[in-house]
């Protein structure tokens, strides 16, 4: 009689805490607001079977840090991917907004920052730099001395679109875009990059104003 009630009971039991395991595993799947990510600006890239999230903030020391994932769920610190050092190094504060594009296998980090060359003392001076790596958890390293280009006022936040043909890449820079061949990007971006043509105004201006050029 004993082995038959033991035998009753742990058929009674055994659905339950296998019950249990399988919403525990699928507890895991599903993310819970908020996420165990310290950053602002999000921006995520999908790369090699895994994602990598890049933001403003998460315990960087002027530059960026990065975290990884393949669920999208359960996110681990890869540490800080970019910092603005060395001889090319020309952002001094106001790291914002990176995001990183995967281009002929390398990785393109743009990114907004305070510019150190400012002769007038103006107190917003942001403009858009480009770092590159081999791998999309970096290191990052600044392209040029310089900002991307210079078109006279503060501009931030860069998101980059690529054409399908691969030939022109269009940045669009706070309320405005402008556009590159993407060729002469990559070729003068060593040396000197000339200013690009100014794609559109944001529409709440008098003049909507669309402009082409090589």
């Amino acid at each position: 009689m004993k082995s038959i009630f033991i035998v009753l009971v742990s058929a009674l039991l055994l659905p339950d805490a296998t019950s249990q395991s399988v919403k525990s595993a699928s507890a895991k799947k599903v993310y819970t607001n908020p996420l165990p990510v310290q950053f602002g600006d999000p921006y995520v890239l999908q790369t090699g079977g895994k994602y990598y999230m890049y933001g403003t903030g998460g315990g960087a020391k002027a530059g960026f840090s990065a975290y990884t994932s393949t669920d999208l769920v359960n996110w681990q610190p890869v540490g800080q991917v970019y910092y603005s050092k060395g001889d090319k190094a020309w952002g001094i504060g106001a790291f914002w907004a990176p995001e990183v594009y995967e281009v002929n296998n390398k990785y393109y980090l743009f990114y907004s920052a305070q510019w150190k060359e400012n002769p007038t003392n103006e107190l917003e001076n942001f403009k858009i730099g480009v770092a590159v790596a081999d791998k999309p958890g970096g290191p990052f390293i600044d392209l040029t001395g310089k900002p991307l280009f210079d078109p006279g006022y503060p501009i931030i936040d860069a998101n980059v679109f690529f054409d399908g043909g691969g030939k022109t890449c269009a940045v669009v820079v706070g309320p405005n875009t402008f556009i590159f061949p993407f060729s002469t990007f990559i070729r003068s971006i060593n040396t000197t990059l000339s200013l690009p043509v100014l794609l559109v105004l944001p529409w709440y201006t008098q003049n909507i104003s669309f402009l082409s050029g090589e």
